[in-house]
Parts: structure tokens; sequence; C-alpha cells
């Protein structure tokens, strides 16, 4: 009889052994994937950059701190100095600083450089001078090009048609960061309700 008692000790011995080991190893895999999320987000911290998603749909990386922006798109000029970012453009198109109102909101256009041309060409040796941090373009075609080439971040916010107004402006915010997020947020719902 002691060896019936015996063997059914051990065996509950076993099952305990067995879920302790399966605690364990549970803990160690929790640990394990808790320590490599923590390490992913510590990495992506450290970089600096997060990912939007264009007009076009491209996903793109692209700082989280914007202190120059390079503005290929000229009524995207006007946006950004409505989101309050006008003071970080460092290019803009042709002819923009010719709008007397603009001038007038945002008298500092008239020093920014006109680097960009008729059909977005752009002299790429002048605007890296510049070390931008984000190009606003056109399109994703061929003026996206250059940028790309340079590893210089372009995202393509243009608006060719109401439908595109509103994510044009909430995809800058998103892009800037800080207050513009906000201010782009506050200008979409009051744009909506009209």
């Amino acid at each position: 009889m002691r060896s019936v008692k015996a063997t059914t000790q051990f065996r509950e011995r076993s099952k305990l052994t067995s879920a302790r080991y399966a605690i364990r190893n549970a803990l160690v895999a929790t640990l394990t994937a808790a320590v490599a999320t923590m390490g992913a987000a510590s990495a992506w911290a450290q970089s600096g950059t997060h990912v939007v998603t264009d007009i076009a749909g491209r996903a793109v990386t692209v700082p989280i701190t914007i202190n120059r922006i390079a503005e290929q798109f000229p009524a995207h000029t006007v946006t950004d100095i409505m989101l309050g970012v006008g003071d970080k453009v460092i290019a803009i198109p042709q002819n923009v600083k010719t709008i007397p109102l603009l001038r007038k909101i945002h008298p500092g256009v008239a020093a920014i450089p006109e680097l960009f041309r008729n059909g977005g060409g752009v002299n790429i040796e002048d605007l890296l001078a510049r070390n931008p941090d984000v190009v606003s373009t056109l399109d994703a075609g061929a003026t996206l090009k250059p940028f790309e080439a340079a590893g210089i971040p372009a995202v393509v916010m243009v608006f060719d048609h109401m439908p595109q107004f509103a994510p044009s402006i909430t995809l800058a915010g998103e892009v800037y960061g800080g207050a513009a997020k906000g201010k782009a947020k506050a200008f979409v719902e009051y744009f909506n309700a009209r």
C-alpha cells in the first residue's frame, strides 16, 4: 500500500512541478515580450521620428520636431501661417510673396527664399543648404523624386479637390506637431461644421 501512496505523492509533486514550470515559462515569456516592447518604444523615442500617411497614401517617416519647412505647394504656405509655423518656413514657391494679404498677415514671408519654380522644380543644392526637416510637396510623382534622392522627408499635402482640403490641414498638423496639431483640429472642426 505504501508504494501506491508513494506513487500518488510522486504524481502530485510532478503535477505541481509541471505547473510551476509552466508558470515560470509564462512569466519569462511575458517579461521578455515586455522588455522587447520597451526596447522598441525606447528606440522609437530616441530616433525622434514618427510615421504619417500623406494625401497620396504613402507612409512617410518625419522628425517629431519640425523646425525647418520647405513648401513646394503655394497654397500650403498659407496653411503653414494659419497653423502658426510660418516662422519655420525656409523655402517657398515663386510668386507666393507677391500676395498682398499674405505679406500683411505674415510680413516675414518677404524674406523667405523662393526656391521652387513653376511646376515644382527646385535647385536641390540650394534647398539642401537650408537643411529642411520636411518638404510639403505637390504630388507623389516627378516633383517628389529629388527630395527622396536627397533623403529629405517629403510629404504630399496638396489639395487639388475640396475633399482633400480638410485631410491636408489635418496632415499638416500631424507633421508639424505641437500647437499646430491643435490648430489644425480646430480649423477642420470649424470647416466641417459649415
